[in-house]
């Protein structure tokens, strides 16, 4: 049997996953399904898709529960439960360590195969994209063996980050919070990236994506073996990206189409020295990923 082909969208909250994956949506190879690790959650608590209506009135999920074993939607807050706990942050080692040897693990590959097979039957698009940013389950997609996956890394300016952290929207963090967060997540997402998924990720930077969108796509374009050139010529002619059916996601998803636009009010909104201080506080991280202390404009 032919594999699932899966993009993985990992990362850092506020980095910028939720854009790219709406301007990969573009690609006529290419169903975003949204952040996968909600799923279960969706269907008991019975919340809605992006386009407004519950998952099981939806124009494209009401088809995945239609085909999907009666046994898993039945179920699903039990195993939302059992997600939670293989998918829990503080999983990454044991993941890195022990690979599939975890509690559940059989119910978790299995119930996630199933899930992922269902998607793909629906719709005539070959490659699905989850962009749930959990390192944990990234690693443990990574033990089904009906799936070819490969991950895409998204990193941010600490600086963009904090400052979208700051906003009144969704989960916002104070600007500690948000920088120790960052650099938690980024530094278990490069020794993950170096031990869990070699010859299978690729690092991109959200500013590159912003400033750079041709050679950002044509990047990605040959890392995974996709026909981008409906992203590169919507970006080019200024065209709208239309969300999709996804679930979970930011307040991005509450609009039927978003359009290429970087968030750079951080800039103009942060002082030059809050700047710097932020900037020396994720010092690690900004060097290795070349972010420079200062930023024109």
């Amino acid at each position: 049997m032919q594999k699932i082909k899966l993009i993985y969208l990992m990362g850092a909250g506020r980095s910028g996953t939720t854009a790219l994956a709406t301007f990969l949506g573009a690609s006529s190879e290419i169903q975003v399904l949204g952040e996968m690790h909600q799923f279960f959650e969706h269907i008991y608590k019975s919340k809605t898709c992006s386009c407004n209506c519950k998952l099981i009135n939806c124009e494209y999920w009401g088809k995945v529960l239609e085909l999907l074993p009666q046994e898993l939607i039945q179920k699903a807050e039990s195993l939302n439960q059992m997600e939670c706990s293989v998918e829990a942050h503080s999983t990454v080692l044991h993941h890195l360590i022990h690979s599939n040897n975890f509690k559940n693990s059989d119910l978790y590959l299995s119930s996630m195969a199933q899930i992922l097979q269902t998607c793909q039957q629906v719709n005539d698009k070959e490659v699905l994209l989850d962009s749930a940013k959990f390192i944990s389950r990234a690693l443990a997609l990574r033990n089904i063996e009906k799936i070819d996956l490969k991950v895409i890394y998204m990193v941010r300016d600490v600086r963009g980050v904090v400052h979208s952290f700051a906003k009144k929207v969704q989960t916002s963090r104070g600007t500690l919070s948000s920088i120790v967060y960052y650099l938690i997540v980024n530094i278990v997402a490069e020794i993950s990236c170096r031990l869990g998924f070699k010859g299978k990720y690729i690092k991109v930077r959200y500013e590159d994506m912003m400033s750079s969108p041709v050679d950002f796509f044509n990047e990605l374009e040959d890392f995974l073996g996709i026909d981008l050139e409906n992203t590169k010529h919507s970006i080019l002619n200024d065209k709208e990206f239309e969300i999709g059916h996804i679930i979970g996601g930011n307040r991005l998803k509450n609009n039927s189409a978003i359009k290429f636009n970087a968030d750079n009010d951080w800039k103009k909104s942060r002082s030059k020295f809050g700047q710097v201080l932020t900037y020396l506080c994720a010092l690690p991280i900004m060097i290795l990923n070349r972010y420079p202390i200062y930023h024109k404009g």
